[in-house]
């Protein structure tokens, strides 16, 4: 019973300074003490031989960190030193490189816009400035008055328009920069301004919820339309057709002034929109961070997570094939929509929050709180 006991405590034999085979002292027969001994001594070192060999053997002993594991033989194959596949690399897009910086603007850059070789930005501070993009020196100056929020340009480019934070929307003649007509038409701010394919009437939306669509020469009202009766955010137009996004999390489609539409949002706060006609796809970026790409009759395609917090601004590169995504912080990103997987990253010069976007050919104009960068695509 004793040695079961020592058994199950993993108990080691340990002589306590008398041997008890001594060899100076050796056995005698006729000694029942020593015989009794010696034979507990032999009865303990069998069972512990025993199990140190069983232990030994399921057991393996450990090898010290610094000598090599053990080889095994070639023809085992343990599935957990296998090689995993080596992934397949994904395509990487040229990163750009900053062509040129522009300031003179002494608050935020709210809109930009490319006009043939000039670059067009609106600000905060109530004024639009148009730069040569080449070679930055600013071209012309319009005095606004109040922060604007919306701009647009006609086709054949003479014709500017921009919205503010005040609801009134005004025509500018970019040829002399002089103000053609102002119409207040909107209660609170215009968030959107957009001309037709044709050129010959435009479309304004606002945070009244309203959306309006005009004809040129001359300027007359054609529908007036309650979207909501909550804000809209942003709006973008692909052929005849209008899009809308608004604080009820709701995407619309407007054709010939009645919504056709109607598709829900993940967000109240999705305030960029960008269209691609050669896709025919609608992207909108909201303030969590996500993605969504629709279709041209406005149902959901794909969805993702583009970049962390609030999206600033989306835009199609490529015929549609990149998407350029710009967030709060100095990350710019350009994802693949044909394997929706990120091409390439990298950061704008400064550390100011980024506003805005825009792309022209191979070419992307950020803006950084009040200041503007180009950046050119290899």
């Amino acid at each position: 019973m004793d040695l079961k006991r020592a058994k199950h405590y993993r108990w080691v034999y340990q002589s306590e300074g008398r041997s008890i085979d001594s060899p100076t002292k050796p056995k005698s027969s006729s000694s029942s003490g020593t015989a009794a001994r010696d034979a507990a001594k032999d009865a303990v070192d069998s069972v512990f031989k025993t199990q140190n060999r069983s232990k030994s053997s399921s057991e393996p002993s450990k090898q010290p960190q610094s000598s090599p594991p053990p080889k095994k033989p070639t023809s085992e194959k343990s599935p957990s030193t296998s090689k995993s596949p080596t992934p397949t690399p994904r395509t990487v897009y040229p990163q750009p490189e900053l062509h040129q910086a522009f300031l003179g603007h002494v608050d935020t850059i709210s809109q930009i816009l490319f006009v043939n070789r000039s670059l067009i930005s609106a600000s905060h501070d109530g004024t639009v400035r148009i730069w040569c993009a080449e070679t930055g020196i600013q071209q012309g100056y319009l005095a606004v008055g109040a922060a604007v929020t919306a701009i647009a340009t006609s086709p054949n480019s003479n014709l500017f328009i921009t919205g503010d934070r005040s609801g009134k929307v005004k025509m500018w003649n970019l040829v002399d920069y002089k103000l053609v007509r102002s119409l207040p038409l909107h209660t609170g701010k215009v968030t959107g301004i957009h001309f037709t394919l044709n050129g010959k009437g435009f479309v304004t939306t606002g945070e009244d919820g309203i959306l309006k669509i005009f004809q040129l020469n001359p300027v007359s009202l054609r529908h007036t339309l309650q979207i909501s009766k909550v804000p809209i955010f942003c709006s973008a137009l692909m052929g005849d057709r209008i899009f809308t996004a608004s604080a009820d999390s709701q995407l619309r489609m407007i054709v010939q002034g009645n919504i056709t539409h109607t598709e829900p949002l993940s967000s109240p706060l999705s305030k960029t929109m960008a269209v691609n006609t050669d896709r025919k796809w609608i992207s909108i970026g909201d303030d969590r961070g996500s993605v969504h790409c629709f279709d041209a009759q406005g149902n959901l395609h794909k969805s993702f997570v583009g970049c962390p917090g609030r999206i600033q601004s989306v835009n199609f590169l490529s015929s549609g094939q990149k998407l350029l995504i710009v967030g709060e912080t100095p990350l710019i990103k350009i994802w693949d929509t044909t394997t929706w997987n990120l091409c390439t990253e990298w950061k704008a010069v400064g550390t100011g929050q980024l506003t805005t976007a825009k792309v022209h050919g191979n070419q992307i104009a950020i803006a950084q709180g009040n200041s503007l960068q180009l950046w050119q695509l290899p």
